[in-house]
C-alpha cells in the first residue's frame, strides 16, 4: 500500500493543482461574462429612458415618479437623476440614504458628455453604477445615473466554486480507486508474484515460473523465468553427477 501511495500521490497533486486553477480560470471567466452582460443591459436601460426623463426634467414631481416606478426592479439598486451642477433632481427612496453624494460616474458623464460605467462598493455593497448624460437643447442639462446591485455575482460565483469542488472531489476519489486497482493488479501482484519466485529458487523449489501476466513486467518475468530454467537445470546436473559418483565410489 505504501508503494502505491508513493507512485500515484504525485499525480493525485499535480490533477488536483490543475483542476483547481481551471476551476478558478472558469470562475473568474464567469464573472467577466456576468459583468459584461449587467453592463450592457444598463446601458440598454438607460437608454430607454433617456428621453423620458429628458422631457421631465422641468417637473420634479413626475421625475420622481418615474425613478421610482423604475427603480425596484430585479438586481436594481435605484435610479437617479442629477441636473448639469451634479445636484440631485429625483433619486429612487431605496437609494437616497445609500447615495448621498453624487457618484463620479454621473460628473463624469456631465463633463465628458458620454455614459460611463464602473464597479463600487456602495456602503459596503459592491454596485455598478452608470451613467448617461442628458441633452437638452443639444447641451448637457444633466446626468441619468442607474445603480444595479452586484451581490447576486458574487453569490453566483460562490455557488460555482461550491460545485466545481466538489467535482474535484468525486474526482480524486474515482483516481484514487482506480489508479490503487490499477497498480495492484498491473505492478503490485507480478512483483509480489515475482518475488514469492525467487524466494522458491532460494529454498530449492525446482519449478520454472511461467512467463506471462503484466505487460509492463513481462521483460522480468522472462528473465526471471529464464534464470529459474537454468538453476533447475544446473541443479538437475549437479545431482545426476553426484549420484554417478555415488554409484562410483559404491563399486
Amino acid at each position: 500500500m505504501r508503494v502505491s501511495l508513493k507512485l500515484f500521490v504525485p499525480v493525485l497533486l499535480a490533477v488536483i493543482a490543475v483542476s483547481l486553477l481551471f476551476s478558478g480560470y472558469l470562475v473568474r471567466r464567469d464573472r467577466r461574462i456576468q459583468e459584461r452582460d449587467l453592463s450592457r443591459r444598463t446601458a440598454q436601460l438607460a437608454e430607454s429612458l433617456d428621453d423620458s426623463v429628458t422631457q421631465l426634467m422641468g417637473s420634479r414631481q413626475e421625475l420622481q415618479r418615474l425613478v421610482e416606478r423604475w427603480g425596484n426592479r430585479e438586481h436594481l439598486a435605484g435610479i437617479a437623476v442629477y441636473d448639469s451642477h451634479g445636484r440631485v433632481l429625483a433619486v429612487s427612496s431605496g437609494l437616497a440614504k445609500r447615495l448621498v453624494s453624487p457618484p463620479v460616474t454621473a460628473l463624469h458623464a456631465i463633463e465628458k458628455n458620454a455614459g460611463t460605467g464602473e464597479f463600487v462598493t456602495l456602503q459596503d455593497s459592491p454596485v455598478y453604477i452608470y451613467a448617461t448624460p442628458l441633452e437638452r437643447d443639444q447641451e448637457v442639462a444633466g446626468a441619468l445615473a442607474i445603480v444595479q446591485d452586484t451581490a447576486y455575482i458574487a453569490r453566483q460565483g460562490t455557488h460555482l466554486w461550491r460545485y466545481l469542488l466538489f467535482s474535484i472531489g468525486v474526482q480524486v476519489v474515482l483516481i484514487i480507486l482506480i489508479s490503487f486497482f490499477m497498480v495492484r493488479h498491473s505492478i503490485l501482484a507480478p512483483v509480489a508474484k515475482t518475488a514469492q519466485w525467487m524466494r522458491a529458487l532460494r529454498m530449492g523449489t525446482t519449478t520454472v515460473p511461467a512467463a506471462g501476466g503484466s505487460d509492463l513486467l513481462n521483460p522480468l518475468t522472462r528473465e526471471v523465468a529464464t534464470f529459474a530454467a537454468s538453476l533447475a537445470a544446473a541443479r538437475a546436473s549437479a545431482t545426476r553427477r553426484g549420484s554417478a559418483l555415488s554409484a562410483h565410489f559404491a563399486r
